[in-house]
């Protein structure tokens, strides 16, 4: 059997200068070193052209040779460019520049639970439930996507300033649904620590092995260090497959309720853990909810305040007094006039709230603006053809009074010149123009009316008789009788 496990940097490698830092790769200046891990060493970097920080690792040159690291190595970057979720470390590129693998991930500003725990010594327990909770919601996502991390552990998990815990390296990390198969048969990939036992064995894995190292996880956030340790590797895996989980409740300052909790979270068949990491959630939950109703039960009530006893004041009479009360006066005094009573006020009504006036939404005032618009287009349009009908109107009366202007001129007569009116006169006269005098009827008493006396004609131009239409002359008026 194949044994392939992270181990830590010695002080002196960490202080040698590394020769990439200065350097930009893959458009990232690199700044300084964060860690280093199996695969490689993970860089604080910021970006050329964004000019944000970011954390780049890069790829071990002594595996570069090997292609089945290369591609472990590119698989890491696809499946965290998968996971988007606020609780996993998102990747934004992978590649490959001078000769270098490098990922781009988030950076994040914050130390790992490892470190966390380095610094306290142990973690409390509501919180180390609820970093324990975020995990398993991002192993949750990881699920959704028939993926498996099998490399839960402290170091991977990494703590931003609002608290958020993220998951980090994907490295080991594994599809379920991919037909391909990187990792050999009986080899074993994980830290011996927080390893399940069917990995301990180089058996096939599931998201119940997550599980397990989720729970061996916990147990060194509340205890201080891991469940199993040993002087070798193998004697810590040996203690993984066949040592029972350490019982918690030897520690009071542990509540009750945690125990069964990582006993079935680390239980050694991976049938009797939780099956799901939805499964855990809920678990976790419950347990956080239990604690936080016994922290309200426990809680000391708030201390009464003591009753306070007031004593009433003695009287004017009861009052001693150590002067001799005064003769009395040989002249009595004047009785005081009684106070007149004093006007009671009435109070004042209270004056009733005035009704609210609802507000109008913006929908209705943009309804009641259009509204509006429309009135004030249509009465335009109407003012608009009332102008028109009454210009046509106009119009036709004018053109009717010059057409009837034009006729009247056309009938009316020319008038007569000074020379020749008595002829033209008596030339143009008609039988219906020309004047006949009334005969007398027989039998009347009423004399005749006389005809009109005729214009006098000068002698030079005698009157010239003109006959009428049908050429006979004119018929001379009879006499009266």
């Amino acid at each position: 059997m194949e044994f392939t496990v992270k181990r830590k940097l010695s002080q002196t490698q960490t202080i040698k200068q590394d020769p990439l830092i200065g350097t930009i790769v893959g458009g990232c200046k690199i700044e300084k070193l964060i860690g280093r891990g199996g695969m490689g060493a993970v860089y604080k970097a910021e970006n050329v052209n964004l000019g944000q920080p970011v954390a780049l690792k890069v790829m071990s040159t002594k595996l570069v040779t090997d292609e089945s690291y290369v591609q472990r190595f590119m698989r890491e970057a696809r499946v965290a460019a998968q996971l988007a979720h606020p609780n996993v470390v998102r990747a934004y590129d992978v590649g490959e520049d001078q000769g270098y693998y490098f990922i781009i991930m988030e950076f994040i500003d914050g130390p790992s639970v490892r470190q966390v725990i380095r610094q306290r010594g142990r973690i409390a327990p509501q919180e180390a439930l609820g970093w324990a909770l975020q995990v398993a919601k991002g192993l949750d996502a990881a699920h959704r996507l028939n993926m498996i991390h099998r490399d839960i552990k402290p170091h991977n998990l990494l703590l931003t300033k609002d608290g958020v815990v993220k998951i980090s390296d994907f490295g080991l990390a594994k599809s379920l649904s991919s037909g391909t198969q990187i990792t050999q048969s009986g080899m074993v990939m994980g830290t011996p620590e927080y390893m399940s036992p069917e990995q301990c064995n180089g058996e096939k894995v599931d998201i119940r092995a997550d599980i397990y190292s989720l729970g061996a996880t916990l147990f060194e956030m509340l205890i201080g260090k891991p469940p199993y340790d040993g002087d070798s590797l193998v004697a810590v895996m040996t203690k993984q497959l066949r040592e029972p989980v350490p019982d918690l409740r030897k520690y009071p300052d542990i509540p009750p309720a945690l125990a069964p909790l990582i006993e079935k979270m680390m239980a050694k068949k991976a049938d009797d853990r939780y099956q799901t990491p939805a499964e855990t959630i809920q678990a976790i939950e419950g347990v956080l909810a239990k604690l936080q109703g016994e922290k309200k039960e426990t809680a000391p009530p708030a201390a009464a305040k003591p009753k306070t006893r007031t004593v009433p004041k003695p009287s004017v009479e009861q009052k001693p007094s150590a002067e001799p009360a005064p003769l009395p006066s040989k002249e009595p005094e004047p009785p005081k006039a009684p106070e007149a009573p004093k006007p009671v006020k009435k109070p004042k009504p209270e004056a009733s709230p005035k009704p609210a006036i609802p507000q109008p939404s913006a929908e209705e005032m943009a309804a009641a603006k259009d509204r509006i618009r429309q009135l004030r287009l249509a009465k335009q349009k109407k003012n608009k053809m009332t102008l028109i009908v009454i210009s046509t109107v106009l119009f036709i009366a004018f053109i009717g009074l010059i057409v009837a202007f034009v006729m009247t001129s056309k009938k009316r007569p020319a008038a007569p010149t000074t020379e020749g009116a008595a002829s033209a006169t008596g030339s143009e006269a008609t039988p219906e123009q020309s004047p006949t005098l009334p005969s007398a009827v027989p039998g009347s008493e009423t004399p005749p009316t006389p005809a009109p006396a005729t214009t006098p004609v000068t002698p030079s131009t005698p009157p010239a008789t003109s006959p009428d239409a049908s050429g006979a002359p004119p018929a001379k008026a009879d006499a009266p009788k």
